[in-house]
């Protein structure tokens, strides 16, 4: 028969209570099945669960892999040192649960305002509260700069374009800012046309993605 656990900031319902305000009440739920597979389900938070830097809702879990939730990076791998898993406890210990807040790992990101979206300019999503945004998140969209190329006589820049809601996949953004960079970028030897071509290669794969950036450091 399949355990489970929950993780979240609720002692009364968690068997890991994790003291941050931008943890859920009742995070994430992992259950480990019958052929010992650890599975994560995200239980519609309200900042969203990144497992290795990526924004998901469900995962099967790795030993090598680090959940973070809120401010908190979760070192997954701890708890397969010498056979221990987490099932394995009632409650989580003070030195255990000091352990995960620390996220034992040199670049965990305290920052108090990890989840707080309110100061980024998404600039076609103003219509939207961080709540809807984080559910598009965990639904699929992401969060993408463009880059484009300027020319000014003989200097060439590549520049960052504003961040946009991508919910749909759609690439009609990527061909604006290729546009600008055919326009403005390309005539500037040596530079626009290298710069140029490279804005295009990124866009038409996507963009940068800065879901995970955004959500973690603001």
């Amino acid at each position: 028969m399949a355990e489970a656990i929950l993780i979240g900031r609720d002692p009364e319902q968690c068997k890991i209570v994790i003291n941050d305000p931008y943890v859920s009440r009742v995070h994430l739920q992992i259950v480990k099945d019958e052929q010992g597979v650890f599975h994560m389900l995200d239980l519609d938070s309200r900042c969203g669960t990144f497992v290795n830097g990526k924004i998901v809702k469900t995962a099967i879990l790795k030993s090598t892999d680090i959940i973070r939730i809120g401010n908190t990076a979760i070192p997954w791998r701890n708890y397969f040192i010498k056979g221990r898993e987490v099932f394995s406890y009632n409650k989580i210990t003070e030195a255990e649960k000091l352990n995960i807040e620390t996220g034992d790992l040199p670049d965990s990101p305290h920052n108090e305002n990890a989840c707080d979206l309110s100061n980024i300019k998404i600039v076609n999503a103003v219509h939207l509260d961080n709540h809807e945004i984080i559910k598009m998140l965990n639904s699929g969209a992401r969060l993408v700069r463009y880059r484009y190329c300027v020319s000014f006589i003989l200097l060439s820049f590549r520049i960052n374009s504003p961040v946009y809601l991508n919910a749909d996949g759609a690439n009609d953004l990527a061909k604006k800012y290729n546009r600008i960079s055919r326009i403005y970028g390309w005539w500037a030897i040596p530079l626009g046309p290298i710069f140029t071509a490279k804005c295009v290669k990124t866009n038409n794969s996507g963009g940068i993605d800065v879901t995970s950036n955004y959500i973690q450091t603001h």
